[in-house]
């Protein structure tokens, strides 16, 4: 049957009918292309993300630096969104599994442990006798990077970890700078050139 409403209309401005399939086939080819590769900052470099290549973190801290420690996290996002790095600490345990053997796999398995150093930190037992200790272990045995983040004001020029280069810039304490975002930036900008170093070829 003949359409007469059509007639004198220039055939570029003809419509064109998509099917549904080849609309969806086309929407989940570009799905599966985003998820196979992300756009690295670092150099321009592409990162394969499906196969589990970003680089674990694992923050070791107080309890009384926890607020501090979401912060850091809010300005390692970025990161995390591009594939690079993927963050663990003890708050991501589950309901029913041991801590202790959680925290042991992931610190364990992690590429980049961060101290997150302040009076709190040195003060504990758990923090100061086993993390800091398994950390400097791991590190001297090239199996992961320690990275001290200094929050707060304290005496940690003579810990072990003092040797290790410090974050933010020159070792100033996060709290300590005029604006805490601009520390924080200072800090992630740091972790993301130390994580290109290490997955540079």
């Amino acid at each position: 049957m003949k359409n007469y409403q059509l007639e004198g209309i220039p055939e570029e401005s003809t419509p064109t009918i998509h099917t549904r399939s080849n609309t969806d086939s086309m929407n989940n080819t570009k799905f599966a292309v985003h998820n196979e590769i992300s756009l690295n900052a670092l150099g321009n470099k592409f990162v394969n993300t499906s196969n589990g290549n970003a680089v674990e973190i694992f923050y070791s801290y107080a309890r009384e630096d926890e607020k501090m420690r979401n912060d850091l996290e809010k300005h390692l996002s970025l990161l995390q969104r591009q594939g690079i790095i993927t963050g663990w600490h003890d708050r991501k345990i589950l309901p029913g599994k041991e801590w202790s053997n959680e925290i042991d796999i992931h610190f364990n398995t992690a590429k980049v442990i961060l101290l997150l150093v302040s009076p709190d930190f040195i003060a504990s037992n758990y923090c100061w006798d086993i993390e800091v200790e398994k950390a400097m272990q791991r590190h001297d045995a090239k199996e992961a990077r320690v990275i001290p983040i200094i929050l707060r004001p304290t005496d940690w020029k003579s810990a072990p970890f003092a040797r290790l280069q410090a974050l933010p810039k020159d070792g100033k304490a996060v709290t300590k700078w005029g604006n805490r975002d601009e520390a924080f930036a200072n800090v992630a900008q740091g972790i993301r050139a130390a994580v290109q170093d290490m997955i540079s070829p």
